[in-house]
């Protein structure tokens, strides 16, 4: 189940670059809850583990695509040099 969910964060980090191709960064970091809060809906119905552990790694996913929209925002408006 874990390794779905580290699987989830691998997917995530890839597809933020095809995301940032079509939109911008602003209306990922808008959308992406969208598709988080089913998500958390859902695990309430899961019944099995690899429904768990696809939730979990849909989960991971967004939270990646999240947590890179929002650093880019920050390091874009602070001008932070790591």
């Amino acid at each position: 189940m874990f390794a779905l969910s580290a699987a989830g964060g691998l997917v995530g980090a890839k597809i933020i670059k095809p995301l940032r191709a079509k939109w911008r960064r602003g209306a990922i970091y808008t959308y992406v809850p969208l598709f988080d809060t089913p998500a958390f809906i859902l695990f309430f119905l899961a019944d099995s583990w690899l429904f768990l552990g696809i939730l979990l790694a849909i989960r991971t996913a967004l939270a990646t695509v999240t947590n890179i929209i929002f650093l880019a925002i920050l390091k874009k408006q602070h001008r932070i040099i790591y």
